[in-house]
């Protein structure tokens, strides 16, 4: 017999809290990647601008865009990775959505039914929120979904960039070995199926 599912015990507020957190946790985990893509992309003595990584993850991604098309590497490769960079700033809205929008229970939610909250927007001074939205766990948990195959599909980009590019490919790596960027290029793409567990299972491969 199956244990209980730990969430099933929760109230409604505090499965939000468990999701929230989720979101928060994988949106964290994406912005680690994007660490590491924008490192990896930079040449080898390319003049630091800024001492420290962009400020938001927005600029992140921007600046990444920018490196991957300076790049000399197959007009596939950058087609999919900026695929995949769209992928993640799309996502990082829907994070600052879920994590910074004022979820209150809403008042017309019935008993024995999908808990609903009405979530409301911070704007600015002369108009501190926006109107709210009605949602439900639904809304976060496909937030979450799409941070968790954002980061995979900005992982794919790095994966092909340590095969492909000249400062960070093995030179010991014999050329007749076989090459991933099928794999890679797929990940980039979203063509693959997401378990349950997170693990993935490529779709399709070119």
């Amino acid at each position: 017999m199956e244990p209980p599912d730990p969430a099933s015990t929760l109230s409604d507020d505090d499965q939000l809290s468990l999701w929230v957190g989720r979101v928060a946790r994988v949106h964290a985990l994406l912005e680690y990647n994007l660490s590491n893509l924008h490192g990896a992309l930079r040449p080898p003595g390319l003049p630091v601008v800024r001492s420290t990584l962009p400020a938001s993850v927005d600029l992140l991604v921007d600046e990444c865009r920018k490196l991957l098309e300076t790049t000399e590497l197959n007009p596939e490769i950058i087609t999919a990775g900026t695929q995949a960079l769209s992928a993640a700033k799309a996502a990082n809205a829907e994070r600052n959505r879920v994590v910074h929008d004022m979820w209150l229970p809403d008042p017309g939610s019935e008993a024995g039914k999908s808990p609903t909250w009405q979530a409301f927007r911070r704007l600015g001074r002369s108009r501190p929120y926006a109107s709210s939205t009605l949602h439900n766990l639904d809304t976060v948990m496909s937030a979450h979904t799409n941070l968790v195959r954002s980061r995979l599909r900005v992982s794919g980009l790095f994966m092909a960039l340590h095969e492909v590019l000249p400062w960070l490919s093995d030179a010991r790596r014999p050329h007749s070995a076989t090459t991933q960027l099928p794999r890679y290029i797929a990940l980039m793409k979203d063509h693959f199926a997401l378990e349950a567990n997170g693990d993935y299972e490529i779709a399709e491969t070119e």
